[in-house]
């Protein structure tokens, strides 16, 4: 933030007032529960271990499982039961392992040690997985962090975007080597930590806007328990 020095300083200085006092951001009961369940829907599916299929999805059965539990059937057209056919149940998987819930080795995928020992904790799963946003790294890093102070200052959508990509363009980031980043660019970079959000707020179909900004400023300013 202290290197803006262009058209990306302003809005990042209007966000950074907007956040008020850096407090930890409370989550109540169902916040902790809406936001641990599509992590728990994985878990849950994926057991002490899963065996993937020899092109390395998982199998149809636990994709299934997944799906329901996270809520996807409620609105996926088709048996969703592939997860090369299935988009929600494969982003699903890979943030859960870029988080460091999952892990893949020799072909099976398998719980880790810190997602077995939250596993039964909503709260602690929760703050877990906030630890590790946002995801990627270098410029998905970067687009990350500003869409997350973005969406904790109560940003959204396109300006949010257009925002976002003044920001990277003003951090001396390029895209085809001269061009500034566009709102398109910026979307990208960021898109892996705004699925995350998206998925703990409600899914794709159910997205509670208001806890995706909770989730982060919890991310920014750490999270406790109001239960």
């Amino acid at each position: 933030m202290q290197r803006l020095r262009g058209d990306g300083w302003a809005p990042a200085n209007a966000w950074l007032t907007a956040l008020g006092p850096r407090l930890p951001v409370g989550l109540d009961e169902q916040d902790g529960r809406c936001a641990a369940r599509p992590w728990l829907a994985v878990l849950d599916a994926v057991g002490a271990g899963t065996k993937l299929t020899g092109a390395g999805y998982l199998p149809p059965l636990v994709v299934e499982q997944i799906a329901q539990a996270a809520g996807v059937t409620d609105w996926w057209i088709g048996r969703a039961n592939r997860e090369d056919l299935t988009w929600p149940v494969a982003i699903l998987r890979e943030n859960a392992q870029e988080v460091g819930l999952l892990r893949k080795a020799k072909g099976t995928l398998a719980p880790t040690a810190r997602a077995r020992a939250a596993a039964d904790h909503p709260h602690e799963l929760v703050a877990k997985v906030l630890e590790r946003l946002p995801l990627g790294k270098g410029f998905e890093s970067e687009a990350g962090w500003f869409l997350l102070l973005g969406l904790a200052a109560g940003e959204s959508g396109a300006a949010l975007d257009t925002k976002v990509a003044q920001m990277l363009t003003d951090r001396g980031w390029r895209t085809d080597g001269t061009s500034a980043v566009n709102e398109s660019d910026a979307r990208r970079g960021s898109k892996t930590t705004l699925d995350a959000l998206q998925s703990m707020a409600g899914g794709h179909k159910a997205i509670d806007s208001a806890l995706v900004t909770r989730l982060a400023r919890a991310t920014l300013l750490g999270v406790t328990n109001t239960q």
